[in-house]
């Protein structure tokens, strides 16, 4: 073997070895090489763990009944501690970026653009959004249990839903027994009835039953090449450790989150 391979085999063995050894404190956005960013950021610490460079470019697709309010507290947390900008709706959207509409970058106030983090309810369209951040913003988003999520989504919104509210004194069983007696696909806040976190990560909460098979599988792999990482309610201490590595946050960032309002109370 020649001393050129020789050479080439052990750097690649020196990186390999690195990443494996420093796997919490290198972080990147695989979203810049897809997207041709140059400014791909790059962050690892050689002084006990502590990061030089923290992700402040955040999406976060807070999604209906998952914990993703004490996600968002999180980062109003950290967005106020780093002086960062944090996306507001135009007045006309109310607190949220007019949900139940599908995303656009107008939504978002002038006065907070360019933003660096964009954490309120939005139905996401993913080119939308990319014009007002960076190519290499970290995507986030949260899920849940599926029928877990669905029982808080009843109880919750059966005084604003007519699918819910139609059902006969408001027993969640009475609606998954006869769901199509109740539900009506074009009223208002219809999307809380069916396929809601579909319906919040932009797609279609009524793709008929031919093609529904299909249309969730690429809609699956859309999710899983947007959103790194995708946290899970029932794992949040767990998602939380994940994040942390990957934007190279501080203990500090994710677990004051609630001393954050108290001290600007006073």
């Amino acid at each position: 073997m020649s001393q050129k391979k020789i050479f080439l085999v052990l750097v690649a063995i020196t990186i390999v070895s690195f990443l494996l050894h420093h796997g919490c404190h290198l972080s990147w956005t695989m979203e810049a090489f897809r997207l041709g960013c140059s400014s791909m950021r790059f962050s690892f610490s050689t002084d006990g763990g502590r990061p030089h460079h923290k992700h402040t470019s955040v999406v976060f697709l807070k999604t209906h009944k998952t914990a993703s309010t004490t996600m968002q507290n999180i980062l109003f947390c950290f967005a106020e501690r780093n002086n960062l900008t944090m996306a507001l709706p135009v007045r006309t959207c109310g607190h949220q970026f007019c949900y139940p509409r599908l995303f656009r970058s107008h939504f978002v106030h002038p006065h907070t653009t360019p933003p660096d983090i964009i954490t309120n309810h939005l139905r996401f369209s993913r080119s939308e959004v990319h014009r007002l951040i960076p190519c290499y913003t970290v995507y986030i988003t949260i899920l849940r249990e599926p029928g877990a999520m669905f029982k808080s989504l009843f109880s919750y919104y059966n005084q604003y839903c007519q699918s819910f509210k139609r059902v006969p004194n408001g027993f969640l069983e009475a609606f998954l027994d006869e769901p199509w007696s109740y539900y009506r696909p074009e009223e208002k806040n219809a999307m809380y009835a069916r396929n809601t976190l579909t319906f919040d990560l932009g797609g279609d909460k009524d793709r008929p039953s031919a093609d529904a098979k299909m249309y969730a599988k690429r809609f699956t792999a859309e999710v899983e090449r947007t959103f790194s990482p995708v946290m899970i309610a029932e794992y949040f201490d767990e998602s939380l450790v994940l994040l942390r590595c990957l934007l190279s946050w501080g203990l500090e960032d994710v677990l004051q989150s609630g001393y954050c309002w108290l001290q600007s109370a006073f």
